[in-house]
């Protein structure tokens, strides 16, 4: 199963089911069966949306939350650089685990690694 370490040392666990997805798509407003579609917007997300990325992560660990008596500021508040790093990657691997045997799954599982190049390339240049 996936998962990320926050900068406290505490471990998340990301197990995408179909019900997280509705939430997601509920609550922040990413569709991620539209997302599985384009690359490009699940590269966008995990690498230039931080807080959208926390939001979307904080739907997947909510009950986790709920155990350790977290909210959402508070969860926000154990991402650093390095963690969103890690969560994003956890992120993504929980996708392919979801959509193991979709087409846009594994065309996203092939493409991301050149997506995500490309982006950083292109927010290199722009700075």
């Amino acid at each position: 199963m996936p998962n990320f370490i926050d900068k406290n040392g505490s471990s998340w666990n990301l197990e995408l089911n179909y019900g997280m997805i509705m939430d997601i798509k509920d609550q922040v407003g990413v569709d991620l069966d539209t997302m599985m579609k384009k690359p490009e917007s699940l590269a966008e997300i995990v690498l230039t949306e931080p807080g959208k990325l926390i939001s979307v992560l904080y739907v997947m660990c909510e009950e986790q939350c709920k155990e350790k008596n977290i909210d959402a500021r508070q969860f926000g508040r154990l991402f650093n650089r390095e963690c969103v790093d890690s969560a994003g990657n956890a992120f993504i691997e929980s996708l392919f685990l979801f959509y193991p045997r979709s087409a846009a799954g594994r065309a996203i599982k092939e493409q991301l690694p050149r997506i995500l190049e490309k982006m950083d390339s292109q927010i290199e240049k722009k700075m």
